[in-house]
């Protein structure tokens, strides 16, 4: 009864309001459709458009995952 969210969006469409409005209608779904009992994200610590969206939408941070990506030769927390 839990799930992961995920966005990627063209920087072209950056700060235009599509990505909020697209996980407001995914929480909602996941939470009133589904009857999930948690939604959680994973975000790069330096993506501060990302952290704040999901700040906004309710999500609270709850940790540090230590090199828990891998992409273009390097971890990233």
């Amino acid at each position: 009864r839990r799930a992961e969210i995920g966005y990627e969006i063209h920087p072209d469409f950056w700060r235009k309001g599509y990505t909020s409005e697209a996980v407001k209608e995914v929480i909602s779904y996941g939470f009133e459709g589904l009857d999930l009992n948690r939604i959680g994200a994973v975000v790069f610590i330096e993506n501060q458009a990302s952290n704040q969206l999901l700040s906004k939408m309710g999500f609270q941070r709850e940790g540090i995952l230590r090199d828990y990506m891998y992409q273009y030769g390097k971890s990233f927390d």
